[in-house]
């Protein structure tokens, strides 16, 4: 009983101590006072403590803080990196608040990218960068909120925020300097306009469709891509494309007038008809103006029935077994005809 009895009074009297000690910290109301107070030595977040254990996530001077310092010297180091952290607390974007400079006139503070905010020194958050260009683009998710954050990159029709435009290629890509003269609301814009231009031009399918459709700025239109034969709101890698469609000269002519038009560069191919070149077909036989002519191939095509007229000959209703005959016959004399014309 005597044992207990004994401990109990030497708890009691630590924590008579304690609270004594926290008494005496509480009467001092500056650092220099804090820590030249005997039952004292810590000075945090504008209070004294006995010691630094009873803070957390918040800076805490002490004697061993900087050893090399007297009280005033780390009081006075104290007080300067609480103006730093005020300081860059109240910057609100990336540049600014890397350019903030510490009063040692060296550091500079430090944007966190994750949380979008300034601070002085690494946190629970983790360390920020010193430098814009180490921002994590692709967090930004609003065309304007990536411009204003360069060297970031609006990438369209992805709707995303690269590092730079040469992290991507064979998209369209959009900087802040892409348009110089315009705000980043006003650039957005014409982003949108200019995705918006080039959905409604794929749209197309003819080159008279292509090249009637005008743009969002009102005036220009579509381009037409003959050779690839798609429409577009713009050049792009193949070059650039035609305002004006050009009549073929070719079409609808009969196999004698389709060989005869060697300026025009026709070719003759049977159930298709009069081309503008072999070009543009594969897998059959195909007879070009340069290379033949009406006597060479038409009058030996001619005895296929329609071949020349580029119809395949067909009923009303289902095809019969005479008309597959009749196909097939036509099929091997066309095979048979080229073949002996490459012969010649």
């Amino acid at each position: 009983m005597k044992v207990i009895h004994s401990m109990f009074f030497f708890v009691l009297s630590i924590r008579f101590k304690t609270l004594r000690a926290q008494d005496d910290c509480s009467n001092a109301t500056t650092c220099i006072e804090c820590l030249t107070t005997e039952t004292c030595g810590a000075w945090a977040v504008g209070s004294c403590l006995s010691d630094c254990d009873m803070v957390a996530d918040a800076p805490c001077y002490d004697a061993t803080t900087f050893p090399n310092l007297s009280a005033e010297e780390t009081c006075q180091a104290a007080n300067d990196t609480d103006a730093d952290a005020a300081l860059c607390a109240s910057q609100t974007d990336c540049t600014t608040c890397t350019a903030t400079v510490f009063t040692d006139n060296t550091t500079t503070c430090q944007w966190n990218v994750n949380g979008n905010f300034c601070a002085s020194a690494c946190g629970l958050a983790g360390c920020g960068v010193y430098t814009c260009q180490d921002v994590a683009c692709d967090g930004l998710s609003a065309c304007e909120e990536c411009l204003d954050s360069p060297p970031c990159a609006w990438v369209m029709p992805l709707e995303g925020c690269l590092p730079s435009c040469s992290a991507i290629a064979d998209v369209s890509c959009y900087t802040n300097e892409t348009f110089p003269n315009k705000t980043s609301q006003e650039s957005c814009q014409a982003i949108a306009d200019a995705s918006n231009d080039s959905s409604l031009c794929a749209n197309q399918t003819d080159c008279g469709a292509c090249t009637g459709t005008v743009l969002s700025d009102g005036n220009t239109t579509c381009q037409w891509f003959p050779d690839g034969d798609y429409c577009a709101s713009g050049c792009d890698m193949t070059g650039c494309g035609v305002y004006t469609c050009q009549i073929n000269a070719c079409d609808g002519l009969s196999c004698e007038d389709c060989l005869a038009n060697s300026d025009e560069a026709c070719a003759w191919v049977p159930v298709e008809g009069c081309l503008s070149s072999c070009g543009i077909i594969a897998d059959t036989a195909c007879f070009a103006a340069i290379d033949y002519n009406a006597s060479q191939v038409c009058e030996i095509l001619a005895p296929s029935g329609n071949a020349t007229s580029g119809n395949m000959p067909t009923s009303d209703g289902e095809m019969t077994f005479s008309t597959i005959f009749g196909a097939m016959i036509s099929s091997l004399l066309i095979v048979t005809a080229a073949s002996l014309l490459m012969l010649q």
